[in-house]
């Protein structure tokens, strides 16, 4: 069971907050040794808005920097995966739905 949100862990604003949790609500302590992990941009105040399994176990998380769009994958264990770690896509206005879109216009945000 995975669990997206965004939580205050610093003055400087919020970060990705995703949370492993197993059958019986207990958190995973095998995913960030604790159950829990966070990606916090420099300076941002980020909110996420969805999350996402892929083919291969890693979670991806999007959601709103300031007025950007921020994407950030983990690997299976609960680490950051490094290779993808996007802040500040410039949105151009916001709608609100599930399912990574969350963009009006005509952009779009693919993760690989």
């Amino acid at each position: 069971i995975l669990v997206a949100g965004s939580i205050n862990l610093n003055q400087s604003g919020k970060s990705f907050y995703v949370a492993r949790h197993n059958p019986d609500g207990s958190l995973d302590t095998t995913f960030s040794t604790d159950g829990i992990a966070t990606m916090t941009w420099s300076q941002r105040s980020a909110v996420a808005y969805d999350i996402a399994l892929d083919s291969l176990g890693r979670i991806v998380v999007v959601g709103e920097c300031g007025n950007d769009i921020c994407a950030g994958r983990f690997l299976s264990n609960g680490e950051p995966d490094p290779s993808i770690i996007t802040c500040c896509i410039p949105a151009g206005g916001w709608t609100y739905s599930t399912g990574f879109s969350r963009l009006s216009g005509a952009r779009a945000v693919e993760i690989l």
